[in-house]
């Protein structure tokens, strides 16, 4: 039962996620490396945190994350019964009931600045910093 579970959630992330790839993912955000932190905000993000480094440097960390329910399916029973003598014994199988789980889905995007806001580096963590390729 347990390895059924983690089945059906493994082709249910293979559906939702299609062809994202994590170097899908930063193909896209490597693009913003030398550009300002401003041409992100400008596309409507907003940090979640910020930092600053004691270099004098700045970190911009970008948030996402959204939780998804696992439909929960409940196994067929079955009934079998025998006779021995005068007395009737029927076993139940199945009526198993799996999924209902939660699953977040995450991803922090770091951005590393200079003085000037100029973005140098970035960083991921995160279960979900995926996109399609284009």
């Amino acid at each position: 039962m347990y390895i059924l579970r983690h089945i059906i959630l493994l082709c249910m992330l293979a559906l939702i996620s299609g062809c994202a790839t994590q170097a899908a993912y930063e193909k896209k955000i490597r693009v913003y490396v030398g550009k300002p932190i401003e041409s992100i905000m400008a596309q409507g993000k907003i940090p979640s945190r910020q930092y600053i480094m004691p270099s004098g440097n700045k970190i911009y960390c970008f948030n996402s994350q959204y939780f998804m329910t696992m439909p929960v399916t409940v196994t067929p029973t079955q009934s079998v019964s025998t006779v021995q003598g005068k007395n009737v014994y029927t076993t139940t199988y199945g009526g198993m009931v799996m999924g209902g789980e939660t699953v977040a889905f995450w991803c922090n995007t770091c951005f590393v600045t200079d003085k000037n806001n100029i973005i140098l580096s970035y960083h991921l963590e995160g279960n979900n910093c995926v996109a399609r390729s284009s």
